[in-house]
Formats: C-alpha cells, structure tokens, sequence
C-alpha cells in the first residue's frame, strides 16, 4: 500500500482527497497557461504530456475514492 492510499483510506471526510485533486488541479492550471502562452515543439510535447498526466491524476484520484465509498456502502448492507 503506497502512502497515499493511506492517506485516502484514513480521509473519512474527503478532506484530503480534496486538498490533493486541488493541489493536482492547480499544477494543471499553472501548465495549460504555459501552453497557451505558446512554446518550442519539443516543450509543447512536454508540457502537453505533463498537462493529461495531472488530469489522469485527479481521475485516479477520483475514481479511488468513488470506489471506497462504494465498499463502505456495500459493507453496510452486509
């Protein structure tokens, strides 16, 4: 289990899974500006590349907290 998994799991309140899809959301933000303020090829590709890769993030992110939510729902039912 990775530390961040930890963090997630011992988030009860999605606090932290907030702060961090911010956090990742911010980075994304900050890179799509230097994107649109125009670059050398070879930094676009970087920076496009950077830029899906802090969208996947939150997505995983997202996704793993839907998922808990979802095993803590159904443990209830059991």
């Amino acid at each position: 289990m990775t530390n961040l998994e930890k963090i997630l799991d011992n988030d009860r309140y999605g606090v932290e899974a907030n702060k961090i899809i911010e956090a990742l959301f911010q980075a994304q933000l900050l890179v799509k500006r230097q994107l649109d303020q125009g670059c050398v090829p070879q930094q676009y590709q970087m920076l496009t590349t950077q830029h899906q890769a802090y969208i996947a993030a939150q997505t995983v992110i997202k996704n793993y907290v839907s998922n808990k939510v979802k095993e803590n729902a159904y443990d209830v039912f059991l």
